[in-house]
């Protein structure tokens, strides 16, 4: 699980994001010592669950699981903020300083037995009783408890602050030693792509063939207009919709001005070969700023007429009819 959190894994970003929720919860619930144990005594003969089966009554004058009780002790909030109040501002825990050396221990087996060792010593303390009856709590439990769950919580950050950085750190490294053949190159506008050098030729000659084909319309005297689309949308769609979406936009261009006045560039649509053979799609023309339109998942066509004495006129701007 952890292995697939860094970039370099090669795992999918929802199954990253997926594995860094569990690790975030396990390491946090093996520092809680109940999570660590089940208890059996001749009263609860089946075991105790790691004290669910126990009830006590502390201060707020609740009846509750023991368990439930450690679940809570900072507080009952659920949303991010008011968890970080309830450790921070009312449990201080920004105040705690772990010790070091214990921070510094990274297998989780001797996290689990440290916690098994606490919960016999701290949490099946009296006034804890052998059977199910709810017991009153004493003042002694509850400040032992609290100071104990302060205490682990902060072990518990530091130790996952630890892991998180070790992991991504070692994935930073892995990945700094991929393969030379991807680059990152800039347009004069500032576009930057992540390009596979071993189609830099290509690359090239592709825009130098673009270009001759813009001065051959210009100097027909078309109007010239390019015609932006996420071709292969990488958050989500489906290229052979935006392609057909493409290829009807210039039609419907071509229609209303005429073939003999205007020549749409359509990274869609011209040179429909090269786009459509993987071995040569030459992603060049796709526009930067598309990578929002991609994630969440909107469908536009935007069409920019440029004459040639540089007067530019949005002539259509609408919803894509295709998903």
């Amino acid at each position: 699980m952890i292995a697939t959190l860094p970039a370099a894994s090669g795992a999918s970003d929802d199954l990253r994001s997926y594995d860094l929720v569990w690790t975030l919860h396990l390491v946090g619930d093996i520092h809680q010592p109940l999570h660590n144990v089940g208890r059996y005594t001749a009263q609860i003969s089946s075991g105790d669950r790691g004290g669910n089966a126990e009830m006590v009554i502390p201060a707020s004058g609740e009846t509750i699981a023991l368990h439930a009780y450690r679940d809570r002790i900072f507080g009952g909030y659920s949303s991010p903020f008011g968890a970080i109040f309830d450790a921070d501002d009312r449990g201080g825990l920004a105040s705690v300083t772990p010790d070091p050396t214990a921070t510094q221990i990274s297998d989780p087996a001797l996290w689990a037995q440290e916690s098994f060792e606490l919960a016999k010593k701290i949490s099946y303390a009296a006034p804890i009783s052998n059977g199910t009856d709810a017991v009153l709590l004493t003042r002694e439990y509850e400040t032992n408890a609290r100071n104990t769950a302060r205490s682990q919580a902060a072990l518990a950050a530091a130790r996952l602050a630890n892991l998180l950085n070790q992991t991504l750190a070692s994935g930073a490294s892995r990945q700094s030693s991929a393969p030379p053949n991807r680059v990152t190159l800039c347009t004069a506008i500032d576009l930057c792509y992540c390009v596979n050098t071993d189609y830099r030729d290509k690359i090239d000659a592709n825009v130098v063939r673009v270009r001759r084909l813009i001065a051959e319309n210009r100097q027909l005297g078309k109007a010239i207009g390019y015609l932006s689309v996420p071709i292969s949308p990488a958050g989500g769609g489906y290229s052979p919709y935006n392609i057909k979406a493409a290829e009807d936009t210039v039609a419907d261009v071509e229609g209303r001005f005429g073939k003999r006045a205007v020549w749409v560039l359509n990274p869609a649509a011209e040179g429909s070969r090269e786009w459509r053979e993987p071995a040569r799609r030459l992603h060049v023309y796709v526009d930067d700023n598309l990578g929002r339109a991609k994630r969440q998942r909107r469908r536009f066509r935007l069409l920019l007429l440029c004459r040639t004495f540089g007067f530019c006129k949005v002539i259509q701007a609408a919803s894509s009819p295709y998903p």
